[in-house]
C-alpha cells in the first residue's frame, strides 16, 4: 500500500464523572491509493474513553468491525493482511496534545500522539482527530 492515512472521529457520548467520557461509536477510516484500485474501509464500533483533566485517550476496535466496498478485500483483508482470528483487537494509548479548554459542544481538531497496537505490532503514531460530544 502507498500512504495509509487514518482519519479517527471520535463521538463521545456518556460522561462518567465530572473528566471522564466514554464512547462506544467512535469511528476510523482509513484510505490508500493504489495503481490497480483504491483501498477504503470505515469501522464505526470503535470504543473510547477520554480523560479530561488528563487529556489521556484509549480506544479499541475489533478488526472485523471494519466495513470496505467490495467484500472481496474484506476477506483478504481479515484473512490475509491482519490476521483478525489471531489478532482481532487494535488498541491505542495516548494523548490529546495541546488542548486547552475543552469545548466539546463544538467540533474541535486536535492531535493525538501515543502508542497503537495492531497485528501484534506497537507504533508510536501522532494523527489529527475531530473530537465533539453528544
Amino acid at each position: 500500500m502507498n500512504k495509509l492515512v487514518i482519519f479517527l472521529f471520535l463521538t463521545l457520548s456518556v460522561q462518567v464523572n465530572a473528566q471522564r467520557f466514554t464512547g462506544k461509536n467512535g469511528k476510523i477510516n482509513f484510505f490508500s491509493e493504489t495503481p490497480i484500485e483504491d483501498i477504503s474501509a470505515v469501522n464505526n464500533k470503535v470504543s473510547a474513553v477520554f480523560d479530561a483533566s488528563t487529556n489521556d485517550l484509549v480506544f479499541q476496535l475489533n478488526i472485523t468491525d471494519f466495513k470496505f466496498p467490495i467484500a472481496l478485500m474484506q476477506e483478504h483483508f481479515n484473512e490475509n493482511y491482519l490476521e483478525s482470528d489471531l489478532y482481532p483487537l487494535s488498541t491505542f494509548t495516548g494523548m490529546i496534545e495541546g488542548l486547552g479548554d475543552l469545548d466539546l459542544s463544538n467540533q474541535q481538531e486536535v492531535e493525538v500522539t501515543g502508542e497503537m497496537l495492531m497485528h501484534g505490532v506497537k507504533q508510536m503514531l501522532t494523527l489529527t482527530a475531530t473530537i465533539s460530544m453528544k
